[in-house]
């Protein structure tokens, strides 16, 4: 990948957010009569939006898969919580190669869903959970809520940035998750909206709170934040793939360093890490899947997403489902929270590319070929 040879080491904030699909986010797919999260949608106005991103699957594990490690989804469970895991190509790990102190902070117990062991087994120095956050004010059976959160990073990131050593802090909240309960402190539940859309809205909040309190800390300047949904809200029917479900926002902010704009390109979560490193000014030897989005050319973005055992592939407005039977379906892909359509016969050169993608991807998994970094 080449972008030249003046490359930023900035600091990098990656916040993962809970549950937090494009249908949340005013302007993008929020088609409710009343607003869900109006600082977020006047913070992003300052940032570099992808408003046609597609989660790879509908658990947080597939969601840490495709941000830390860019690795396209293969069928059945997340790698996050497969053997064999340990030292996947990542983020954190090129990042280490760079000179970067790496650590995890997760508002919840970090043995839930194996997630502590693939942070630490994939390039973080450190992984921190919420028994190492001071302040929790309150809480849920799913760990702190995201102001708490928030606050014990800005204590971290004042003693990482200490030694002008760069920092990459990932973060993962839970405010986003039933029992769609929050503090109600600055922001007060409104009985006009409903249990879901009150906890992203105060889930949109807290982040844009922490943005707020970070911009007097002197290493604000010199830090790319980056907002991104783990997957979309809870898949609920009977569509083979419920495509409109996957929809995240992308969110790049960074108000000296990455220039604002929307970008419609059709793309994927595990395109964020190269993304966020061609607007680093980064040239490396890529071995992600995932790609820059800036340099797609127009109409060649695409998406791979897992559901239950069937892996869907999308791109130039077909889909294509690989079922758990070596069964073939096809559909239109029509960007935007749509749903998909009736079934129509699977364009072959599409079908061939995402059996390719797909049994590439399984078989660098278990022959350990995608594990060039860790090593």
């Amino acid at each position: 990948v080449d972008n030249g040879n003046r490359p930023k080491r900035p600091n990098i904030v990656l916040v993962i957010e809970e549950s937090f699909g494009s249908t949340y986010l005013d302007g993008l797919d929020n088609r409710r009569a009343y607003p869900v999260s109006p600082e977020l949608a006047r913070l992003a106005q300052d940032g570099l939006l992808f408003t046609n991103i597609y989660a790879t699957g509908d658990r947080t594990v597939r969601g840490l898969e495709a941000l830390l490690t860019s690795f396209t989804p293969i069928p059945g469970i997340s790698t996050a919580r497969r053997s064999g895991s340990e030292g996947m190509n990542s983020l954190p790990f090129l990042l280490k190669q760079h000179g970067y102190h790496t650590s995890f902070l997760y508002a919840g117990q970090a043995e839930f869903d194996n997630m502590g062991h693939f942070w630490s087994t994939t390039g973080f120095d450190e992984v921190l959970d919420q028994s190492d956050i001071a302040d929790q004010g309150f809480s849920t059976v799913w760990g702190v809520a995201d102001e708490y959160l928030f606050t014990e990073a800005l204590r971290r990131l004042d003693q990482s940035t200490a030694s002008n050593q760069p920092v990459f802090m990932g973060m993962l909240t839970v405010s986003n998750h039933r029992p769609y309960t929050f503090p109600e402190g600055q922001l007060r539940v409104d009985p006009a909206m409903g249990a879901k859309e009150n906890a992203a809205h105060y889930a949109a909040w807290a982040f844009t709170d922490f943005i707020e309190r970070a911009r007097s800390h002197p290493w604000f300047k010199d830090t790319v934040f980056v907002f991104v949904g783990d997957h979309g809200p809870r898949v609920a029917g009977a569509a083979q793939v419920p495509v409109e479900r996957f929809r995240v926002p992308l969110l790049f902010y960074a108000p000296d360093l990455v220039a604002p704009g929307r970008d419609a390109t059709l793309g994927s979560s595990l395109d964020m890490a190269p993304t966020l490193l061609g607007l680093l000014g980064w040239s490396y030897d890529s071995p992600f899947f995932g790609l820059d989005l800036r340099h797609v050319p127009p109409g060649e973005g695409r998406v791979a997403m897992a559901h239950n055992y069937s892996v869907a592939y999308g791109r130039h407005g077909q889909l294509v489902v690989l079922g758990p039977q070596q069964d073939l379906t096809g559909y239109r892909l029509t960007s935007g929270p749509e749903p998909l359509g009736k079934a129509v016969p699977p364009d072959p050169a599409l079908a061939t590319e995402a059996i390719a993608v797909t049994q590439t991807a399984h078989r660098m998994f278990y022959g350990h070929q995608y594990h060039e970094l860790g090593r």
